[in-house]
């Protein structure tokens, strides 16, 4: 290692090796700015300011990225500079994908001359930029998605291994963003042209702002954020930050947009995370680095982790040994009961995906679930009773496997709802509910209390009996925990659990309530232009309390009352009572309030109530598996078997991507009607949450975008033919042929203006849909 590269180990290690709420090392949390302003918690911890060690350590993270092309006799030329960020300890890097790809929002022809032109791209990234200690390192690119304009880098050190470094970022979701939120932009804008040093490169600068906007696409997620930064290119690619130094998003481009000066535009962290997801799935993601950070990202769409290395069968659990060796069968027991700094905890093995060795303590192993959970377990002592294929059955020391992967189940995992405590941290994420009882603490001077564990914000570990406790109301105290456990429920599964404080590790405590994650209960934000009284009957509903709704809503039924509203109006009550009735069981009365709405002018009540519709059309004895549709949980699984099949049919229409452009307009014209069928059934697949149904709709558009260009460049052409016939008629010809002609290209020129109308929407309606992975080659549906 160099001398550079020691010095830095030995300033991480003064400072303590670090770790944010989101992922980031381990950090005490009386050195760093606690995640109290996320939670909601009031005081002085939440003034709107970075402490000088959250700024020091976010440059640290910060790293400026150059792309070049490389030519054997000339040796690299560099394109351009942008900024990035580093997201775990073994240099896996984000950026934008225009700083990566020179061919950025250009055509495909355009692309094509430029990879021939430039030969082979090549990428730095320098970390320290404008310091004593920078140094630069190779990259090499992993996936790069230009809809998304995400890219992602692994830097590589002086001799070829993974870059060793102890800053890396965590990532805020999206749920704790708010409107007038303040945040922080670090990053290189003007690239080298700052530097003040020829032989060094610029330093890291940084400015603030203010989230102004949260738009969000139809399946609710946001779809970009806006902000009044000021930033500048270069900034490109960088860390937009909170006030604790966690990602909120990656700047992408300014804009004018919005009546505002200055418009910043970023894109989403949860968009990120799909990214760092999307590279896992398609097996990209190298061996060997640090996974610690990036668990929460190995999710599918349908819920269930994946360990690159490790695979999860269907049918059968394995255990994984030294050399790639493996054996496969399942655990004897149902459960397995681990020594958890929570206390020992019996989890169901259905629930569980992987057991695994920790990268942080080697005495701790991973405990990984489904949905993204996951806790400590101490190695020492822990086993699991495995039984063979061949019905052999043994015990494995857990601290003597490399992983023990559990069988992927198959079903959709549906995401927990309602009120939960969530505990946060390096290695937490466990979602909790019906956390009952109070956590017992002797504080140092002798005082015992008794809270809910509700009540504390963060406990940060100081020594093997005391811990330092923030509280929502802003006290700090610290002490000893009893052993004594609080009951609560683990929310992914419902299985119970006692939970014990005494030994746990630096931890956040964030209290969450969601409702359903299906689209079809989010009913408020189709009433965002109705009166206030209609959009608290909406809200209202989201929660469930559907017998309190239909109270409030009888006086918009009566006939006298409803006969003087407008139509927009009528169909709002329209869907409420449809809503109601359809929640109640009632579902004939209620198909009647749905069907009415299918000629709504607003899209949408309209595809709300097709959505609905389509999937009673689907199961018209009102069941699916003999449970009423009327229940939730058992809609939303009927509503995926309804949507995956009507994903199918749209993207059939992407079979035809790779024939010729419609020559005449009658083929074009049934190619367009294929168009508004496959958009009509994304609408519904959306609108029942299918996952892939966005990504979906962006291949759709942007293959009916083109057809509309190829059409427009056809009608241009044919026009251009036809004056010059005209103009080479003479005499009597061009009185008679040439009357045709012009009623011809009148005819023609309708046409052009018809598509061009079609193909400026189509433009509108993708950048509408704003940043969003979208792969041609990927698979949509996946495979069975």
């Amino acid at each position: 290692m160099s001398s550079k590269a020691e010095t830095r180990r030995a300033v991480a290690a003064e400072h303590g090796p670090t770790r944010t709420q989101a992922g980031a090392r381990w950090r005490p949390l009386s050195r760093m700015a606690v995640g109290l302003l996320a939670l909601g918690v009031a005081g002085p911890a939440a003034a709107q300011s970075q402490s000088k060690e959250t700024i020091d350590y976010v440059k640290h993270a910060t790293v400026l990225v150059f792309t070049a092309h490389s030519k054997q006799t000339a040796g690299d030329t560099k394109l351009g500079s942008g900024s990035g960020y580093l997201v775990n300890g073994t240099g896996l890097c984000i950026t934008n994908n225009h700083v990566t790809d020179p061919g950025h929002g250009k055509s495909e022809r355009e692309k094509f001359e430029l990879k021939n032109t430039l030969g082979r791209l090549v990428w730095t990234v320098v970390v320290d930029s404008g310091t004593e200690d920078e140094i630069e390192y190779n990259a090499h690119l992993l996936y790069a998605n230009e809809k998304a304009d995400q890219a992602v880098l692994q830097v590589y050190d002086e001799d070829g291994e993974f870059l060793e470094w102890d800053y890396y970022l965590g990532l805020v979701p999206g749920r704790q963003l708010k409107v007038g939120q303040k945040i922080w932009c670090y990053g290189f804008p003007g690239g080298d042209s700052r530097k003040a040093d020829k032989d060094r490169h610029a330093e890291v600068a940084i400015t603030s702002g203010h989230i102004f906007d949260l738009p969000r696409r139809p399946d609710g997620d946001i779809k970009m954020i806006f902000t009044d930064v000021l930033a500048n290119p270069g900034n490109s690619g960088g860390p937009m930050v909170d006030k604790e130094g966690n990602v909120v998003g990656t700047l992408t481009l300014g804009s004018q947009s919005e009546g505002r000066k200055d418009t910043t535009m970023l894109v989403p962290a949860d968009l990120t995370r799909a990214v760092i997801n999307e590279v896992f799935r398609r097996g990209k993601m190298p061996a060997g680095i640090d996974l610690e950070p990036l668990y929460t990202f190995m999710a599918g769409s349908d819920g269930h982790i994946a360990v690159p290395g490790f695979p999860r069968l269907a049918n059968s659990d394995c255990i994984f040994l030294d050399g790639g060796e493996r054996i496969c069968g399942e655990p004897a027991a149902e459960s397995l009961v681990l020594d958890t700094p929570l206390g020992k905890l019996t989890l169901p093995g259905a629930q569980l995906a992987y057991l695994l060795p920790s990268t942080l303590d080697e005495d701790y192993g991973i405990i990984l679930m489904d949905g993204g959970q996951r806790v400590p377990f101490l190695l020492e002592g822990s086993e699991v009773r495995f039984k063979t294929a061949g019905g052999a059955t043994f015990t494995a020391s857990l601290e003597e496997v490399d992983a023990v992967a559990f069988r992927k189940g198959r079903e959709l995992l549906d995401p927990p709802t309602g009120r939960m405590v969530l505990l946060g941290g390096s290695q937490y994420h466990l979602l909790l509910a019906e956390v009952s009882g109070n956590i017992k603490l002797t504080s140092d001077i002798g005082v015992e209390l008794s809270m809910p564990l509700q009540n504390i914000a963060s406990i940060e570990w100081v020594d093997e009996e005391t811990h330092a406790v923030r509280c929502r109301d802003g006290s700090q105290l610290s002490g000893t925990f009893s052993e004594d456990p609080v009951d609560a429920v683990l929310a992914i599964n419902e299985a119970p659990l006692k939970i014990s404080l005494a030994q746990v590790r630096d931890v956040t405590v964030e209290l969450i309530d969601t409702a359903e994650r299906d689209k079809l209960r989010a009913l408020a934000e189709l009433y965002l232009d109705a009166t206030p009284e209609l959009r608290e009957i909406a809200r209202i509903l989201d929660t469930g309390e559907v017998d309190r709704a239909r109270e409030k809503l009888e006086r918009f039924k009566k006939p006298d009352y409803f006969r003087q509203q407008g139509r927009l109006r009528q169909d709002q009550i329209r869907l409420l009572d449809g809503f109601c009735l359809w929640r109640k069981g009632n579902w004939k009365e209620a198909e009647r309030q749905f069907r009415k709405l299918k000629g709504s002018k607003d899209d949408g009540l309209k595809w709300y109530a097709v959505a609905v519709l389509a999937v009673y059309d689907r199961f018209s004895d009102g069941k699916y598996k003999d449970k009423p549709l009327h229940e939730p949980k058992t809609f939303r699984k009927a509503g995926m078997i309804v949507a995956q099949d009507h994903v199918r049919r749209a993207i059939e229409v992407l079979g035809e991507r790779e024939a010729p452009a419609p020559e005449n307009r009658l083929l074009f014209m049934r190619l367009r009607r294929k168009f508004e069928d496959s958009t009509q059934e994304l609408m519904v697949a959306s609108r029942l949450d299918h996952p892939q149904a966005d990504d979906a709709m962006v291949q759709v558009w942007t293959f009916e975008k083109n057809v509309l260009a190829a059409e427009m460049r056809r009608l241009t052409e044919e026009i251009g033919e036809k004056q010059e016939e005209l103009q080479g008629l003479s005499g009597r010809a061009r009185d008679y042929r040439g009357r045709q002609i012009e009623a011809d290209i009148k005819s023609l020129e309708r046409n052009r203006e018809a598509t061009g109308d079609w193909l400026q929407a189509a433009m509108m309606r993708l950048r509408g849909i704003g940043f969003i992975i979208n792969d041609p080659d990927r698979e949509i549906i996946p495979q069975a």
